[in-house]
């Protein structure tokens, strides 16, 4: 376990130094982001929409590397803290929060998700793309117990629900410019059953099939990146209308509330 902790900081570590920051961008969610293509499908909309206002919430993000998202939150009134595995990526955090003026709302950590010892602290516990990357049914636990009596997890990660494909994702990258560290997968139907056990209520909705990585960036090459967001608006109606279509899906958004309403 502390040979693979170590070589997650070390990876996650080097990917973020390669990042350039511009604390003047326009969308602070942009800052520290790896996979760019991210902010022009409809499942960020989609997650974002989902999350709501967030002034006046108590928020706790985890695996969200140098935290754009979470500076976001802060910038509209939320109290946040960040937990990441990645230490440069938390020192930059910081550091772009005393930038914006952010350093009363932005509290960084630096640890596993497996490890936390809040107790009913956060009003919405956030993960973006790092689920996946965790020993589950441990970081499930930690994250419910963080949470308060109505919290929710808010998550966007990568599903893969066929085995098939599973098998053709190790052998083939997700996009050329996607981070992707050796061993990595996607969530499995056992992950998602692993969270029905552990939270009253999960609502996942699936996206993604014509806007899966590889082909969005056959989409970008081509000059067809804005045409992404409606060809992943279409994906998530035509999933909902045949279901077994999430069997293709690439990736999902799901909320995990902490009681059943």
């Amino acid at each position: 376990m502390d040979d693979h902790i170590s070589r997650e900081r070390e990876f996650w570590d080097a990917a973020y130094r390669r990042r350039r920051m511009d604390v003047t961008a326009r969308d602070p969610r942009m800052l520290g982001l790896l996979y760019e293509l991210e902010p022009c499908l409809y499942g960020w909309d989609y997650f974002f929409q989902l999350m709501g206002d967030p002034a006046g919430k108590r928020v706790l993000s985890v695996g969200g590397g140098i935290d754009g998202t979470a500076l976001w939150m802060a910038g509209l009134g939320a109290d946040v803290s960040c937990l990441d595995l990645a230490e440069d990526a938390m020192t930059t955090t910081r550091a772009l929060a005393e930038q914006t003026g952010l350093t009363q709302r932005v509290h960084c950590h630096v640890g596993r998700c497996e490890d936390m010892t809040f107790q009913a602290d956060f009003d919405i516990v956030v993960a973006r793309k790092s689920l996946h990357h965790m020993h589950l049914p441990e970081a499930l636990l930690t994250i419910r117990a963080a949470l308060t009596g109505s919290g929710v997890l808010l998550a966007h990660e990568p599903v893969c629900l066929s085995e098939l494909l599973s098998r053709v994702h190790r052998r083939v990258p997700f996009h050329p410019d996607y981070p992707v560290i050796d061993g990595e997968r996607e969530l499995s139907r056992q992950d998602l059953a692993t969270l029905e056990a552990v939270f009253p209520r999960v609502d996942v909705h699936y996206f993604d099939l014509l806007t899966r990585p590889s082909l969005s960036y056959v989409a970008s090459r081509l000059g067809l990146k804005k045409a992404l967001r409606t060809l992943g608006r279409v994906d998530y109606h035509v999933i909902k209308t045949i279901p077994w279509l999430r069997y293709l899906s690439s990736s999902v958004v799901i909320r995990a509330a902490n009681s059943g309403a």
